[in-house]
């Protein structure tokens, strides 16, 4: 919608732009500040935040002069926000609670505590047949060959139809060795449950990073196991 906003701006539609106060317009005091102090001056658009007593058309207002202030402080409130909830996620992640928006292929969440892990026994069976086939000595591309023949659904499939997952620009319905790799060597089949391995760069972008592995958050016996320790020491020692 700001996008479009932009465009009809562009087009010469809109001459102003109200918004209830600054921060909605946005939190990010750079792009804020772009849009007022050179975007809407440049296109002649009126800028107005009701209750902050903002009007870029009025000379004599002097609350214009705190826009930038005002633009700072809401950043910072975002920022705050997002260490809270962080903070918030990790102490979660430490005391054995599930911060995953999606728990693997194999498991699922309880319906009434979405932190508790419960297997999923319509595909668990699928995960041990996986780790069974590598412990026995068929190699990824056997293993996808089988799944693909028997017309097992691929995790991304399955996922689809249990949950509310959708996305339009994945549409893998056949298994590949990448999917095979990525069981084999999720720990939480095991019965421990492994999280904060991954982490946004910071609270103003959607870029995800790895997170060192000696920054993993491991809680140890945390749920039902699917794969037994001795299947698993050796499918990892093979791998």
């Amino acid at each position: 919608d700001f996008k479009n906003l932009i465009n009809d701006i562009e087009l010469g539609n809109v001459n102003l732009v109200i918004t209830k106060d600054l921060s909605r317009l946005g939190r990010d005091y750079i792009e804020t500040g772009y849009y007022l102090e050179k975007y809407f001056p440049l296109k002649n658009v009126r800028y107005i935040a009701l209750n902050d007593g903002i009007d870029t058309f009025d000379n004599n207002n002097t609350n214009n002069d705190m826009t930038p202030f005002k633009s700072v402080f809401n950043d910072m409130y975002a920022k705050d926000i997002s260490k809270k909830v962080r903070s918030s996620l990790l102490t979660k992640a430490s005391s054995g609670q599930n911060i995953k928006s999606f728990l693997p292929y194999g498991y699922k969440k309880d319906e009434k505590d979405k932190n508790i892990i419960l297997v999923d026994y319509e595909v668990s069976p699928i995960v041990q047949k996986i780790f069974e086939m590598y412990y026995a000595g068929n190699n990824k591309t056997e293993i996808c060959r089988y799944l693909n023949n028997n017309k097992i659904l691929t995790p991304l499939a399955y996922k689809r139809k249990a949950t509310n997952y959708f996305n339009p620009n994945n549409k893998t319905n056949s298994w590949s060795t990448t999917m095979i790799s990525k069981i084999l060597r999720d720990r939480i089949y095991t019965g421990d449950l492994v999280q904060h391995k991954y982490s946004k760069l910071n609270y103003k972008t959607k870029k995800i990073i790895d997170v060192p592995k000696q920054q993993h958050i491991i809680v140890e016996n945390n749920h039902e196991a699917i794969i037994d320790d001795e299947t698993w020491d050796k499918v990892q020692e093979i791998l």
